[in-house]
């Protein structure tokens, strides 16, 4: 998987809560972080599971401005659970990241040097987009997504335990 040196995809159980903090759903994920890369499979509980369709957070590293790197994911048939979004036939999203530079983010937690990454799937059904910030401290601290449907998702990082 991904540019493998050692590959190592941890399983990662993600806690869904309501506005009340009131526990919904438990989701079983994946990530990868290792000496070539940090990939995320993105969360696709209920009404994020249109984000399968979007280009995965995904950092190649070494990092360095102006990189271009590509990753596919063959989706194939449409799978009946799958409400979101409807394609016929076999689905490959086709995605191309490129690395925008530093940037500065005030976020929850203070003010968090980055690595913006803008990242564009192209399929037969259409396109999608990930910006993705990449703080080399905690990780992915906020992806902006743009949708096949045309829905937008923002997940910012808010708190650390």
């Amino acid at each position: 998987m991904m540019d493998k040196p050692n590959y190592n995809q941890t399983e990662v159980f993600l806690y869904h809560y309501n506005f009340d903090f009131k526990p919904l759903e438990t989701e079983l994920t994946g990530v990868i972080e290792n000496k070539a890369n940090v990939w995320l499979h993105p969360f696709r509980f209920h009404a994020l599971e249109i984000l399968q369709l979007s280009p995965f957070p995904y950092i190649k590293l070494p990092l360095k401005s102006g990189q271009i790197y590509d990753w596919n994911l063959e989706i194939g048939e449409k799978w009946p659970e799958f409400k979101a979004f409807n394609w016929t036939g076999k689905l490959t999203l086709h995605c191309k990241y490129v690395v925008q530079g530093k940037e500065a983010l005030s976020l929850p937690i203070g003010t968090v040097q980055t690595i913006k990454v803008k990242g564009i799937a192209n399929t037969t059904s259409g396109h999608s987009i990930l910006v993705s910030y990449f703080s080399e401290q905690f990780g992915f601290v906020k992806l902006v997504y743009h949708n096949l449907d045309g829905s937008s998702i923002t997940m910012t990082l808010k708190q650390i335990k």
